[in-house]
């Protein structure tokens, strides 16, 4: 069972699936073989570039790999460069983007957190319909496990999130809820303790019995024992290590010439979204540095604008025209992971000066790229990255000091590459989909011990006995109990 699959020949390396073989809990204990998997989310859009899609996408590989059936559920499913692409199903009232709930979300209800009837009408009712469809879903094939990824987290759309809950409950049916963000994280979405709103919310975080949380980082799992008592593992953003990417040397030649980057001439990568959050403002000032300083260089932003609007992305790109700094916009450069990892290997060095993030994907795509990287000091690299032993140029404010510590990396191959295979190392030990397999087959192991139970119905089941993860620990990272 450990041979690939259909549709995942070359997605997983012989290396990762003789790591599962050799996997000391052995073959026996493997608790994901032929269970059917569903996947849950807003969207699922591996083009897009989303982070939940990509880090959905790993994970699917990984359940695909040890023999799970994959099958994915959201309000927008394009499932291109996803494992089991004939398992998926759209049902446009999942979607954040949806109309009625877009409105409701963003009208005065996160401003008074409180639910007046009309909404507790619309929640209700809509709830019921995306209830029913999921349910459907779910009973057609015979799901044995639900991964929550996001939706009962971030409230962008509370029906979809109940929904899911009450499904769960309904058909006895264990979930891991894979957390990424949290209301309390943003801004907009904070609400007044012991509101009518934030109780709802709770519940959705909650999860219910039969429920293992998975959050991104220590900060999450602190903050999630305090509020609510929920004990969660941590699990870092991976990659697939045990399958280095390999890109020629003429489809680099090529992607530069695609974008007119001259032979001389750095490419600084950027491959992040255009949003506040990202302090691009900050990039632009490292590229105006190095430029006074006779460097040839361009800026190439992968990922494209549009979740949050587009004011920030103009004002950026007016920024960058108005201080003659050579920006490539190239979205289209990161649609396929083929052209992502071209984009990687034609760079120079990753520039992330983010001053927020719930974990920070490219820090773990440039270790496996084998890129160096200059990196804002954002409280979760400091306290769960950092740690670990990557080696980045770090720095606060953009100053002389910061372009000159840039170039002298850049003139110094030996110093870089002494670096990148050091942080490819610790990416291999630290944030692999090794690491993951072993992290969910414990998690699988716990929530399958629910012993289901035939209702009169024949179609939902019933929860006869639960044994919940109580302090999981996970060796590899070094994380115990204590730090969550």
């Amino acid at each position: 069972w450990l041979s690939p699959r259909p549709g995942l020949a070359g997605r997983l390396s012989r290396a990762f699936l003789a790591l599962l073989e050799n996997n000391g809990q052995g073959l026996s204990q493997n608790v994901f073989k032929d269970k059917n998997v569903l996947f849950v989310s807003f969207r699922l859009d591996h083009s897009d570039l989303d982070g939940v899609s990509l880090e959905t996408k790993k994970w699917a590989e990984i359940i695909d790999s040890a023999g799970g059936n994959v099958f994915y559920y959201s309000g927008q499913t394009k499932l291109p460069g996803f494992v089991s692409t004939g398992n998926g199903h759209s049902y446009v009232l999942a979607h954040f983007k949806d109309k009625d709930v877009s409105e409701w979300t963003n009208g005065r209800v996160f401003q008074e957190g409180e639910l007046e009837p009309k909404d507790m009408v619309f929640i209700e009712t809509r709830k019921e319909e995306i209830k029913q469809d999921l349910k459907e879903f779910v009973r057609t094939q015979k799901i044995d496990l639900i991964v929550s990824e996001n939706v009962n987290g971030l409230p962008i759309n509370i029906p979809l999130g109940l929904a899911l809950i009450e499904t769960k409950e309904e058909m006895g049916l264990p979930m891991i809820s894979h957390f990424h963000d949290f209301f309390w994280e943003r801004e907009r979405f904070r609400v007044r303790p012991g509101s009518g709103l934030e109780k709802m919310l709770e519940r959705m975080v909650g999860g219910g019995e039969g429920n293992q949380a998975v959050v991104i980082n220590s900060f999450q799992s602190e903050e999630l024992w305090k509020r609510y008592g929920i004990r969660a593992v941590v699990a870092p953003n991976v990659m697939n290590f045990e399958s280095p990417s390999r890109v020629s040397g003429e489809q680099v030649r090529s992607f530069r010439q695609r974008y007119g980057i001259g032979p001389n001439e750095e490419l600084l990568l950027l491959p992040v979204r255009p949003v506040g959050r990202k302090n691009l403002g900050q990039a632009l000032k490292l590229a105006e540095r190095l430029l006074s300083k006779g460097r040839k260089i361009r800026l190439m932003l992968t990922h494209p604008a549009g979740d949050e609007g587009t004011v920030y992305w103009e004002s950026i790109r007016t920024e960058a025209a108005r201080r003659k700094i050579p920006l490539i916009y190239a979205p289209g450069a990161a649609e396929e992971t083929l052209d992502l990892a071209t984009a990687y290997a034609a760079s120079d060095i990753v520039v992330y000066l983010s001053e927020w993030e719930g974990w920070g994907n490219v820090l773990a795509e440039a270790c496996y790229y084998k890129k160096p990287v200059v990196v804002y000091q954002y409280p979760v690299y400091l306290k769960d990255i950092k740690p670990l032993g990557v080696k980045f140029i770090e720095v606060g404010e953009i100053d002389e000091s910061a372009a000159d510590r840039v170039i002298s990396l850049l003139d110094s191959p030996r110093k870089k590459q002494e670096m990148v295979e050091h942080n490819f190392r610790i990416g291999r030990q630290k944030f692999s989909y090794g690491l993951i397999y072993d992290l969910l087959q414990q998690v699988g192991k716990d929530l399958f011990r629910i012993m289901p139970e035939p209702q009169d119905s024949g179609t939902d089941i019933a929860v006869k006995e639960i044994s919940p993860i109580q302090g999981l620990l996970i060796d590899e990272l070094n994380w115990t109990e204590s730090s969550i």
